[in-house]
């Protein structure tokens, strides 16, 4: 098993190099068990995003939640035009089907919303909005790269 690390890097600045490849160094350091210095009872939506991008950080379980939340979108649009509002808790059904996937088999870890069901919402459209605007993996660099960096460097 595989222990989870946990680095301080408030004093470490990171190479121009080493910031081209966060979002691929965030993700590897996700499944090598890293982890970004956070809490993980967030008291505010400023400490849960961040708390929200590290449990988001594989760009395969970022892609399940786009797919299931936007094939929700387009049913609900669907099921509002067709006048069959009854079908409408399929856009619920199948957004979390997609990303509970994704929490459980790719990303190995607990959906927040479970336990933070409104914030997760709000979360997973504007993790598509920033998907969509291509800041995604800024925001995965934001929380994880720096760790990635400090640890590299530790290492050398």
């Amino acid at each position: 098993m595989i222990s989870t690390r946990i680095i301080d890097i408030s004093t470490t600045k990171p190479t121009s190099a080493a910031r081209a490849n966060y979002p691929i160094l965030a993700a590897w350091a996700r499944r090598l068990g890293w982890k970004a210095k956070m809490t993980s009872n967030p008291t505010n939506y400023t400490e849960f995003w961040d708390f929200y991008v590290s449990e988001h950080s594989l760009p395969l379980t970022r892609l399940l939640h786009f797919a299931g939340t936007s094939l929700g979108i387009l049913l609900l649009v669907f099921f509002v035009w067709s006048g069959r509002w009854y079908f409408f808790p399929m856009f619920f059904i199948t957004g979390y089907a997609f990303a509970w996937f994704a929490h459980f088999v790719v990303e190995k870890n607990k959906p927040a919303s479970f336990r933070f069901p409104l914030w997760s919402f709000i979360s997973d459209f504007k993790m598509m909005f920033y998907m969509l605007t291509g800041r995604m993996g800024g925001e995965v660099a934001r929380v994880f790269g720096d760790t990635v960096v400090a640890d590299s460097q530790e290492r050398n």
